[in-house]
């Protein structure tokens, strides 16, 4: 009878496997007047912008255009006006000082009909009637592209863009799960995707 092989030993990791680490503390960020201060938050609310300085670079406002619906616009624009003078914090959450000339980002919001692009109806209903998950994701990717550009070529552009998006369209293009052939498993999400190339320049 031939004995059977015994199993093979396993040696104990040694010193050679394992890998060096070194900890990086959190950097301090710097704020008006050289103010310093871990956390973005916070420290906006207690000094200001960096570029909130005797400098002059500072803005005193900021050109906000939205791209949606025109219901969708309106109530992004109204929901970002009545939120620019501050929000209460709690246990949990920090306060937000505001987007007053005043306090929090010592400038204001402004908003024009020059500087927001519709999405129309018949647009959407064509996204949304695709029925392919990726599909359809890159198609309202190329939508809302575009939208960006045809706004970067007025005589008077943003100097910031807010996409105003309805339930359904996060719902269906959000994001989009599909495999490849060349990577396997792909995850996009439509926040992330929003890369312009070449990129536009307001």
């Amino acid at each position: 009878m031939t004995a059977r092989p015994a199993p093979p030993s396993v040696s104990p990791v040694g010193s050679s496997s394992l890998i060096a680490s070194t900890y990086f503390p959190e950097p301090l960020l710097q704020f008006a007047d050289d103010g310093l201060h871990i956390d973005p938050k916070a420290g906006i609310a207690r000094y200001g912008p960096r570029s909130w300085t005797a400098s002059g670079r500072h803005p005193t406002r900021l050109r906000v255009g939205l791209i949606g619906t025109p219901e969708l616009v309106e109530t992004a624009r109204t929901w970002m006006s009545s939120r620019a003078g501050g929000v209460r914090g709690d246990v949990n959450n920090p306060e937000f000082p505001g987007w007053m000339p005043d306090r929090g980002f010592f400038s204001s919001l402004e908003f024009d009909d020059a500087w927001n692009e519709e999405l129309g109806q018949a647009e959407l209903r064509q996204v949304l009637e695709i029925k392919s998950q990726k599909e359809r994701f890159h198609a309202a990717l190329t939508l809302f592209e575009n939208k960006f550009r045809q706004l970067a070529e007025r005589d008077s552009v943003p100097d910031y863009v807010v996409i105003a998006l309805s339930d359904q369209i996060v719902t269906r293009c959000g994001t989009a799960d599909y495999a490849s052939k060349e990577i396997g498993g792909v995850h996009r999400d439509l926040r992330r995707a929003l890369n312009l190339d070449p990129p536009i320049d307001f």
